[in-house]
């Protein structure tokens, strides 16, 4: 059930996109996630996979960038840098 959510947060980012090739239109784009959770991290996967840059607030950003999924942890305090530089946020 876990992989539906991530599919349809990752097709919420998606569908004002309507190219074939939308590897060309989010390549290269930041996606902030809110919470970095187990949800968050399976988008987070996915959102690398299409070349995306990945971004996350946390309420523990000393926790880090678990895995390696993303390029920058973000605590509460720090939410408005998330929301000016992704080109997508996530809930």
């Amino acid at each position: 059930i876990r992989l539906a959510y991530v599919w349809h947060t990752f097709g919420i980012c998606l569908a004002p996109i309507r190219d074939k090739f939308v590897m060309n239109v989010v390549k290269d784009k930041t996606i902030g996630l809110v919470g970095f959770g187990d949800i968050a991290k399976a988008t987070a996967r996915l959102a690398r996979a299409f070349g995306m840059k990945v971004i996350a607030l946390r309420r523990s950003p000393e926790k880090g960038t678990e895995q390696g999924l993303a390029d920058k942890v973000y605590g509460y305090e720090d939410r408005l840098q998330l929301f000016a530089k992704a080109d997508f946020v996530v809930n």
